[in-house]
């Protein structure tokens, strides 16, 4: 249900580019947005304490091969719920606001 929520907020965001199928329900999703390097959003995030990884992901020859340099990447574990999914969609269209 958790996943599911993320997913469905993630999709509102304008510019939003995922890596993979967004609803395979696998508990973590690539994604970048649109004109924002993955660092950039990564490093403003930090600053509103949200973590996020970023960078190839173990996965540099998919990257290479689909001509992404970098994505984010957003892990949901047990312990998560719609609260830490709302404070992260907070963030992240704070973050992304910052760089329009």
């Amino acid at each position: 249900e958790v996943f599911d929520y993320l997913i469905q907020n993630l999709k509102d965001i304008p510019d939003i580019q995922f890596l993979g199928n967004p609803d395979l329900k696998s508990g973590l999703v690539s994604f970048n947005i649109k004109r924002i390097h993955p660092n950039d959003l990564a490093m403003i995030l930090s600053k509103q304490n949200v973590c996020v990884r970023v960078g190839h992901h173990c996965a540099m020859p998919i990257h290479k091969r689909f001509g992404v340099e970098a994505s984010l990447r957003v892990s949901l574990g047990i312990y998560n719920d719609q609260t830490d999914v709302d404070s992260f969609i907070k963030a992240l269209n704070k973050t992304i606001g910052f760089f329009k």
